[in-house]
């Protein structure tokens, strides 16, 4: 159900307002009433109390406002009384109708025939108290203090503030002043403001909110907390709050205006974001991205993408800041940077120092993302040592390795076998695969030199150049020699082996001219001159001054004569070399490995049963035939052929003598053995056939002279 408001107030309300401005007219009233003695001079005065009043019939506070500003002045005819205050005594000539006006700074508050007619009186003037209030523009808006500013009213400045709200103000319009101090911005306001016997607030809403936060964060999305960086906010050169992102990542703008603020951060001296942010009473946290990649990982690999780690690299990161900072990769050759700037601000410059080389290798990067892959030429390289030709590398050879850097030569390996081996593969570390260097190598006083612009494969390939030099040796006869000393002489080094079978084997030959010679029994036997592709061939055809000598010792009719000795004499120079042997059962005797240097004189000497034999022979004689006059050898009796003869004529002519005289004697035997026979058969009576007894023995004695006949020829 409506109610329904009577008009009846406001047409009150109405009528009074227009009472009060007449009241206020500038017109003069004369007192009325009789004043008698006045006139005729004799006046008696009274004493009013006067409380003047606002609008509402409301004391005034004194806390806001001033007695002082306040004049009453009561009239009559060309005479005034004029007092200040809000509570006084006013000393009258007597009671009746006063011309009364109130002015409030020389605003006329009250003006309006009084009827004084007790000793009190309260005049009600047109002034009204006036609460001034300011507001954010936030939703709903909320109350700000620390603004000040004044009315100006007539001749005076009623000035108000956030702690002393209200004033006192006659009803009009007034100018007036506000200015409002925030914690982070400032706003000054000129304005009029009227007053009428409703008003009660002056509310102002200024541009300003209560607070923004501004949220700060990277390019990937996480908490700049720790960066070394502040920000400021500006609004019209001033600056409403600032920010160290070490310990915070938000910021919070208390009063900001509503408007465009400007907003700086600073790395260091270096400004690395600007930009505008707008205040909006709808929106009151505000995400701002600055321009770096939190926890960016860099993976730094080597040319063959191997994690690039090693307790010989240190690693200093320069950023584009020119600020030093000291990395160090893990195994698996990464690091983190904390806050990494994005490739506007330049690029960053890894610097890797190597412990061995004594340089530093620089690599240029920039970050666009949370990570970053650093290539760079370095390569895990080692070093690698073989025999040119040789099955082992020698004992005491000492390998040097220098990087050829800036700063001058630097020995990055120093090794030195001590026992052969059959290679040399030693870990050199991390190397820049386009360095340049050298290798030394050195042995017995020879010297290898190895360039490298750069390493392929992370190998440094040594290949030395020594060789295993095999020694094939015959005789002249072109079977192995044995029993022989072979030395090979190459620079100062001198390397002597023994022959056996044909074969000497020499090991670790530098490439170089070499001479060998060979000796058997003390004697030269060959001596040649190598050239430096012949040690590199690894295999050397010799053929020795070596000889062996077969000597047949034989007497008359080609008889062999066993047991006889045989001796060789080598005369070379100031050297010689004798040799003997006793001869087989067939006569003959061998002379094995015979030294017979070039122009050496050959001597053979056979000896047997007191015969001796000297002969000079030749190395083209490979079958010696020695003839010894032997034409009798009986056990211990060795006779040669005039001993024999004269031996046999003197036996024969022994024989011959021997012969006749045994004849003589026999035919003395034979007569004297017949006269006994005759004797016989004359004792027997046998005389018949002695005469053919006597025919039959000188038959006989006749057959067996012929025998002895022919065996005396066969003799002579």
């Amino acid at each position: 159900m409506k109610t329904k408001v009577s008009l009846m107030p406001k047409v009150c309300l109405v009528v009074f307002v227009l009472l009060s401005m007449y009241s206020i007219s500038a017109r003069v009233y004369v007192p009325r009433g009789n004043f008698p003695d006045k006139l005729a001079g004799n006046i008696t005065y009274v004493n009013i109390t006067v409380h003047v009043l606002d609008f509402n019939g409301n004391k005034f506070r004194l806390d806001i406002l001033n007695p002082q500003l306040i004049v009453t002045t009561f009239s009559y005819g060309n005479v005034s009384i004029s007092k200040r205050g809000i509570d006084f005594v006013a000393n009258l000539t007597g009671y009746g109708v006063y011309n009364v006006s109130v002015k409030y700074c020389d605003v006329l508050v009250y003006n309006r025939p009084t009827n004084v007619t007790s000793g009190e009186l309260i005049l009600r003037v047109n002034i009204t108290s006036i609460t001034v209030g300011v507001y954010t523009s936030d939703s709903p808006p909320l109350p700000l203090t620390n603004y000040s500013g004044y009315f100006t009213v007539g001749n005076c400045k009623v000035s108000f503030s956030w702690d002393k709200p209200t004033v006192y103000l006659p009803f009009g319009t007034f100018d007036y002043y506000l200015i409002f101090t925030g914690l982070t911005t400032k706003v000054e306001i000129n304005d009029k403001f009227s007053v009428t016997p409703s008003s009660s607030r002056l509310e102002k809403v200024l541009p300003v909110i209560s607070q923004v936060t501004l949220l700060f964060k990277t390019l990937n999305g996480l908490s700049p907390i720790g960066l070394n960086a502040t920000v400021n906010v500006l609004y019209k050169g001033k600056i409403l709050g600032n920010l160290s992102l070490l310990r915070s990542d938000k910021l919070v703008i208390n009063q900001p205006p509503l408007d465009t603020l400007k907003l700086e951060a600073k790395y260091g001296s270096r400004k690395i974001l600007e930009q505008d942010v707008k205040v909006d009473a709808q929106q009151r946290n505000v995400e701002v991205v600055l321009p770096i990649y939190a926890n960016v990982v860099v993976k730094v690999t080597s040319i063959d993408y191997e994690p690039l780690y090693s307790q010989d690299l240190s690693f200093t990161l320069v950023t584009p800041f020119n600020e030093v900072i000291q990395v160090a990769p893990s195994r698996e050759g990464t690091f983190i940077i904390n806050y990494g700037f994005r490739q506007d601000f330049g690029r960053y410059i890894l610097k890797i120092k190597s412990s061995i080389l004594n340089d530093v290798f620089s690599y240029e990067f920039a970050i666009n993302s949370q990570q970053v892959d650093i290539q760079t030429n370095f390569r895990n390289s080692y070093l690698y040592v073989a025999p040119k030709g040789a099955s082992m590398l020698p004992a005491n050879m000492s390998i040097t390795v220098l990087y050829q850097g800036g700063g001058g030569p630097v020995v990055i390996k120093y090794l030195k076998t001590s026992s052969p081996a059959p290679t040399v593969n030693e870990l050199l570390g991390f190397l820049p695969s386009n360095g340049i260097f050298t290798a030394t190598v050195e042995y017995s006083g020879y010297k290898w030199t190895y360039n490298f612009d750069g390493i392929v494969q992370g190998k440094m390939n040594l290949l030395v150049p020594v060789f295993d030099v095999q020694l094939n040796a015959q005789d002249l006869d072109g079977k192995p020699l044995y029993g022989c000393v072979a030395n090979l002489t190459v620079g100062h080094l001198s390397y002597v082996q023994q022959i056996s079978s044909g074969q000497a084997l020499f090991r670790y030959i530098p490439q170089d001219s070499a001479q060998l010679k060979i000796k058997c029994q003390g004697l030269e036997v060959a001596s040649i001159q190598l050239l430096p592709r012949q040690v590199e061939e690894g295999s050397i055809n010799v053929t020795a001054r070596v000889k062996t000598f077969t000597v047949k010792v034989h007497g008359w009719f080609d008889k062999a004569l066993p047991g006889a000795n045989v001796t060789i004499t080598v005369v070379s120079g100031r050297n010689s070399f004798v040799s003997s042997t006793v001869t087989d059962a067939a006569g003959t005797g061998v002379l094995r490995n015979i030294p017979i240097p070039l122009g050496s004189n050959i001597t053979i000497i056979v000896s047997y049963g007191g015969l001796v034999f000297k002969k000079n022979v030749y190395e083209g004689e490979p079958n010696i035939d020695i003839f010894l006059d032997v034409f009798l050898d009986i056990g211990f009796l060795r006779l040669g052929l005039y001993q024999t003869v004269s031996i046999a004529v003197f036996l024969a002519l022994s024989l011959a003598i021997g012969f006749f005289v045994f004849r003589h004697l026999s035919h003395i035997k034979t007569l004297k053995s017949m006269f006994e026979e005759a004797e016989y058969f004359e004792e027997e009576g046998e005389e018949e056939g002695l005469l053919q007894k006597f025919k039959e023995m000188f038959k006989k004695k006749k057959e067996k002279e012929e025998e002895e006949r022919e065996e005396f020829d066969l003799f002579g």
